[in-house]
């Protein structure tokens, strides 16, 4: 790729490399079954696109901007989305792997993740107010003061939050999901 905007685009099983990925614009482009895993992309831009089935393991996003990108059926192991711009920061992830992928300072508001693992998933000092957490894997997910007003975590499993270092007011939680809430205690919830 050599132009530095890219405008309603199709992007299929390609592999992009980080001199592929260096200061460049993508505009409503979908990028389906495409390999980023390992780049590290400098001053790129995403506005309004997709990507599906993509591999961006270990992606580097270093002042990268996501404008309302949706990430369906992805693998984002390890991606560090505090490395990205804060300007306009917009994103959903549907049945992603998000397993170790780091949100710290993140402002989230409305963010939906839906279906996704999160195992290990670091929200520390995050804005996930009225984010929707909807089948979700939290396992070992660290939430440190974090904004979760009006989170929705009730078809989320195996998350430990503690409501004493968090902000949880309004957030919604299940019946079966009490002991995430209350593990610091010891206690034994039947």
């Amino acid at each position: 790729m050599r132009d530095t905007s890219h405008h309603d685009e199709t992007f299929e099983r390609e592999t992009f490399t980080a001199r592929a990925l260096n200061e460049v614009e993508f505009e409503s482009c979908t990028f389906r079954g495409c390999d980023l895993s390992n780049v590290v992309a400098l001053g790129v831009d995403f506005v309004d696109c997709t990507f599906e089935s993509s591999n961006l393991a270990m992606f580097e996003p270093r002042g990268t901007g996501m404008k309302q990108v949706t990430f369906r059926d992805c693998k984002l192991v390890g991606v560090d989305f505090a490395l990205c711009n804060e300007f306009a920061f917009g994103v959903r992830f549907e049945r992603c792997n998000l397993d170790f992928a780091r949100f710290m300072s993140r402002r989230m508001e409305g963010t939906v993740f839906d279906s996704c693992s999160l195992r290990e998933a670091t929200f520390e000092r995050a804005n996930l107010s009225k984010a929707r957490f909807l089948e979700c894997d939290l396992d070992r997910a660290l939430f440190r003061q974090t904004t979760l007003t009006h989170a929705d975590f009730r078809t989320a499993s195996n998350f430990t939050i503690d409501p004493e270092a968090n902000r949880v007011a309004k957030a919604k939680f299940s019946v079966s999901g009490l002991a995430g809430l209350l593990g610091k205690y010891d206690l034994v919830i039947d």
